[in-house]
């Protein structure tokens, strides 16, 4: 997912769950609480799927610039790091490209795997397990308490939401706020992976 489509989206589902609630000021919980879940849920679930295209594509870069022109970036050396394991050579004839070769096809599906299936969040932990293995640092997000605590709140919120735990429901403003701090982390996580992968960013 691109950025600039989960921006689109994000706008549009403000516009259709919160304005309203944020212009009518004497609102109360119960007028506000189901639009704020859906806004959230929504949003949760989008914002999730592009970390996880963003990590994958990093990924997959990586190890097509080895399988193409024989160099290591700093994600491929990441990703042997955290994923490698014993591959010993099954035929006298394999080259150690060969090897590495059938090492990182391993790597690269079980990683893929992991993205599409295991992964259920946007908390500190799912990011770690996200990005960290694609030398990705995240150390931005701890430097910025907000930007923490905006991915823990939404991912709790989310999961409330969504498994009918009965909480006092955050406020439109709280939820847009914490959505906005959550996307400042997408356009860090857009900025590393461009210039991980050499992508231009288009002027303004």
């Amino acid at each position: 997912m691109e950025l600039s489509i989960l921006r689109n989206y994000l706008s549009k589902i403000k516009t259709k769950f919160i304005e309203e609630h944020i212009k009518n000021k004497t609102a109360s919980q119960g007028e506000y609480s189901e639009d704020v879940k859906s806004y959230c849920i929504l949003a949760h679930a989008n914002i999730e799927h592009y970390f996880e295209i963003a990590a994958e594509t990093i990924m997959l870069n990586s190890i097509n610039i080895y399988e193409k022109e024989k160099k290591i970036t700093v994600p491929l050396f990441a990703l042997v790091i955290y994923k490698t394991k014993k591959t010993g050579r099954k035929d006298i004839n394999q080259s150690l490209y060969d090897i590495s070769r059938i090492l990182l096809n391993e790597i690269k599906s079980e990683f893929s795997t992991y993205i599409r299936t295991k992964n259920h969040g946007i908390n500190i932990r799912c990011m770690e397990n996200l990005f960290m293995p694609i030398g990705i640092d995240l150390k931005f997000i701890e430097q910025e308490p907000d930007l923490k605590s905006s991915l823990e709140k939404l991912s709790m919120e989310r999961g409330c939401y969504a498994h009918r735990i009965i909480q006092r429901v955050i406020s439109p403003e709280d939820a847009v706020k914490c959505i906005e701090d959550c996307v400042r982390v997408c356009e860090e996580i857009e900025k590393l992976k461009n210039e991980i992968i050499g992508v231009i960013p288009a002027q303004n």
